[in-house]
């Protein structure tokens, strides 16, 4: 048999194949076109400046607090503390002007730049200080999206803590610690997904819960 009457009669023989197996291709598109047309549309939260309780402190405490919190033993080191001990003590920062609209360099010296964004207030309701360091933009700029640490000040020195996305929603206790905090987190890269969180702050364990998070595509949120 000849090689061009072999590969006619495979075709032949593969042809109902064919034909059955195109409209399960059709229908493997994916569920996110469907989402963005038709799903549930949210809003985008405001990206804002948090009013915290905090205390009206000295900058040398800050600086004095932040070196407590990390220490020089870190700096050479592979880790998220390491990371943060030279985001404070060893970079420039590019930051965002609301005014201007664009991206500009500060000059004024960077760590200085950072205190006024160092808010020291007792987070945990033990009577201790502790602080959060939340700036508006410049922060997320350097990391390329949106994390931030909780540096609590405990009997055995700072505990750090980390969360993820922008605050658009907090509480406090009555004593001024915190209750919980709502946040949202933007793509990153070439993610098309963004979350709201939820985090609920537990004093006794000193301990901060992620208690609930939606999970969005970009183009579900109004005017994208």
């Amino acid at each position: 048999m000849h090689l061009q009457t072999i590969v006619i009669l495979l075709l032949i023989a593969t042809a109902p194949l064919l034909c059955v197996a195109q409209p399960v291709f059709q229908l493997d598109t994916p569920k996110e076109d469907s989402l963005c047309m038709y799903g549930t549309k949210y809003d985008r939260p405001e990206r804002r400046s948090i009013k915290f309780p905090a205390v009206n402190v000295a900058n040398s405490y800050k600086i004095k607090e932040i070196h407590r919190a990390l220490p020089d033993s870190l700096k050479n080191k592979d880790n998220r503390e390491s990371w943060l001990y030279n985001y404070f003590f060893g970079t420039t920062l590019t930051d965002y002007s609301d005014k201007l609209k664009r991206t500009f360099i500060p000059k004024q010296n960077s760590f200085l730049y950072k205190l006024k964004d160092t808010y020291f207030f007792d987070i945990n309701g033990d009577g201790r200080l502790d602080f959060i360091h939340y700036p508006k933009y410049y922060m997320a700029i350097m990391r390329d999206f949106d994390t931030y640490e909780l540096y609590l000040n405990t009997a055995d020195g700072y505990k750090i803590i980390t969360f993820h996305g922008y605050i658009f929603g907090i509480d406090f206790d009555t004593d001024g610690s915190l209750r919980t905090m709502s946040t949202f987190q933007v793509p990153c890269c070439d993610d098309t997904h963004c979350r709201f969180m939820r985090y609920k702050f537990d004093k006794s364990s000193h301990t901060l819960t992620l208690v609930n998070t939606v999970e969005v595509l970009t183009c579900q949120l109004r005017g994208e």
